[in-house]
């Protein structure tokens, strides 16, 4: 898993943290729209996007604010971020592997 050592995220220092592989944000209100697509910039900006997958969800979100942000998915309700989190996990994982398999 990639660390990060010093990055400012919002008003928030993360250090020497682990980076997950999945974030989620929530977007209940139109109003986050905007914030999402920072958040997901300030990623970009401290070279951890490649390693960070992002989901944006709720009612109010489409494929067409998915693009907006950046995001690489986007779902309705959880039981669909839960399935993302979980098919993006198995993927990491077999990439995982098959790099493995390369060493020997």
């Amino acid at each position: 898993m990639k660390r990060a050592n010093l990055v400012e995220f919002g008003k928030i220092i993360i250090e020497d943290v682990d980076v997950p592989q999945v974030i989620g944000v929530s977007g209940f209100l139109t109003l986050t729209f905007d914030p999402m697509k920072a958040t997901i910039e300030a990623l970009e900006e401290a070279g951890l996007r490649d390693s960070i997958k992002v989901m944006i969800g709720s009612g109010q979100i489409d494929d067409q604010i998915r693009k907006h942000t950046g995001a690489d998915a986007y779902g309705r309700d959880a039981v669909i971020a839960v399935t993302f989190a979980k098919q993006w996990a198995r993927e990491k994982q077999s990439e995982h592997q098959l790099g493995r398999a390369f060493i020997r």
